[in-house]
């Protein structure tokens, strides 16, 4: 449970761009491939197996929370915090939007990596070509490229708030009257942006959306 199982990615063919996958030979030897399906179910004509992986537990070593409330001539401060540390997940809203321009994804947003795609002068890089004909673009095939730390903190809630003195409230017949705002879901910070590791142990998607910002404010006021 909690972890999954997929073509090893293998970068970039430098001279043509083309997604590279990790296949196996009869031998058991590794060798790279342009064909994702080689990969995944192996090839019955040369031999090769299917060479897919299992990516161990997801799971984080750590998760929690922390907080504190401070209180100082009338006025209060409460922050309360979450976090985890040591999981993976597989990003696949992120996967969606490197994309290579094909008919299905019309309307689709690019994700600013796409920037560093492969072209003759950058035959350096991770982001295979774009290519609409391309047969297996790596985009749409499930591989250890999306994988990323499901590391993150986040500032759940934030308030302040100021209590008028009693030697004032009094005076007008009130016991106390407090003015505060607050926020939650304040910010949050994780190994790419726009990435939530909150929505799941195994996957994060930008279909899904994540918890809202809500500031607010207000006087309570007892008699």
């Amino acid at each position: 449970m909690y972890q999954l199982y997929m073509v090893k990615y293998a970068g970039v063919d430098p001279a043509t761009g083309r997604a590279l996958y990790w296949g196996k030979d009869a031998e058991g030897n590794e060798f790279p491939t342009t064909d994702w399906s080689v990969a995944y179910n192996g090839d019955t004509a040369s031999g090769a197996q299917a060479n897919r992986c299992a990516t161990g537990n997801l799971l984080p070593v750590v998760y929690g929370g922390f907080g504190t409330t401070l209180k100082v001539y009338g006025f209060d401060l409460a922050i309360a915090c979450s976090y985890q540390l040591g999981g993976k997940i597989f990003d696949s809203g992120y996967q969606e939007m490197m994309g290579t321009g094909t008919s299905g994804e019309y309307g689709r947003t690019f994700h600013k990596d796409i920037l560093n795609a492969w072209t003759p002068e950058n035959p350096y890089t991770d982001v295979p070509r774009l290519d609409a004909e391309e047969a297996y673009p790596f985009f749409n095939y499930t591989t250890t490229r999306g994988l990323i730390t499901s590391n993150y903190l986040a500032i759940n809630n934030i308030t302040l708030g100021y209590t008028l003195p009693s030697s004032v409230t009094k005076r007008i017949g009130i016991e106390s009257i407090r003015i505060y705002g607050a926020a939650d879901n304040l910010a949050l910070w994780s190994a790419r942006k726009g990435l939530d590791p909150r929505q799941s142990y195994t996957s994060s998607t930008t279909s899904t959306y994540t918890a809202m910002r809500c500031i607010s404010g207000g006087v309570k006021v007892v008699f």
